[in-house]
């Protein structure tokens, strides 16, 4: 199912084994098989340890970072339905996140208890000139790159020496925005495994490193998964020239789209959403399905991580 043409880096080997080796997570893979053991159905995902209990896996949501794939509408129904069978009991709830349009699909999802709901993105097409690229940047962004541009950063790959650093950035940006970081070793199992399917793109002031991107690369499309500059250096405007240089780099380096992967819920303030589509590119709203394990573990859950986030906010 590589090859097929809804097929991501998020169905691969290598995003199951990077998932495997992170603190918190468990990967997992389904598959349907014809009788000639050719695969007509697939997904992957990861199991995730939201906050520390044992009690009837009420921590636990399981993620899809992509949908399935499948050869046929069939194919599709037996795969939900094994998923139901085997993982039902392994946490509260799944989070389907559909990379393309699934509405052809619906009444399978909606058979085996999946509810969409809305959820943007934005996907910038490479094969543009790189004359239209920078028109469609808004004039703010177009005035903030230019800023960047005089401030003489080096753009180049991160060096080894430098990712942990590159952590402490992205530490520090989830912790002014109150939001949860994946652990380090994810990040740690990107660099081992990954070579392939992973660049770290960043800015140099001298020898310091300013800030980065984590993309992820598949095919011809690339995915910006994680990225940010340090704060002492926001007045110079990093963030902007940065992912004007990747997507430079990306379409001078072959791929022909690239993935912000995700720009949240549609009617739903989001600073980061409102960031974004200043680059350009297309906003789709492919949404997301969940299916709720159990009503009361649910229930349960959300009074313990909404306790959880007033208890971090205090700290």
């Amino acid at each position: 199912m590589l090859e097929h043409r809804f097929g991501t880096v998020f169905h691969t080997p290598f995003i199951f084994d990077v998932y495997s080796a992170t603190k918190g997570y468990e990967a997992f893979a389904l598959f349907i098989v014809d009788d000639a053991d050719s695969i007509q159905a697939m997904l992957l995902g990861f199991i995730q340890t939201v906050f520390n209990t044992n009690i009837l896996n009420i921590n636990k949501r399981l993620v899809l970072l992509n949908s399935p794939v499948y050869n046929s509408k069939d194919a599709l129904d037996k795969l939900l339905c094994a998923y139901k069978s085997i993982y039902l009991n392994k946490g509260v709830y799944t989070e389907v996140r559909n990379h393309y349009d699934c509405q052809s699909v619906s009444d399978v999802y909606n058979k085996h208890g999946y509810r969409y709901h809305e959820h943007l993105n934005i996907i910038v097409n490479l094969l543009d000139d790189e004359e239209k690229l920078w028109n469609d940047v808004s004039t703010r962004r177009r005035k903030e790159i230019r800023h960047g541009m005089k401030e003489q950063f080096t753009f180049t790959q991160v060096e080894p020496k430098d990712y942990e650093d590159f952590y402490n950035v992205l530490s520090d940006i989830y912790q002014r925005a109150k939001l949860p970081l994946v652990d380090k070793s994810f990040f740690d199992a990107l660099w081992k495994r990954g070579s392939q399917n992973v660049r770290l793109l960043g800015l140099y002031d001298s020898e310091t490193l300013v800030g980065a991107v984590v993309l992820l690369i598949h095919k011809k499309t690339v995915y910006g998964l994680y990225g940010g500059s340090k704060a002492v250096y926001y007045p110079r405007r990093p963030n902007d020239f940065l992912f004007w240089q990747v997507f430079l780099w990306a379409k001078q380096n072959g791929f022909h789209t690239y993935d912000w992967m995700g720009a949240g819920e549609p009617n739903k303030p989001y600073g980061v959403r409102d960031w974004k589509k200043q680059f350009g590119g297309e906003m789709v709203c492919y949404g997301r399905y969940q299916l709720v394990h159990s009503p009361l573990k649910m229930k349960i859950a959300e009074t313990g991580f909404r306790l959880l986030q007033r208890l971090k906010s205090k700290k």
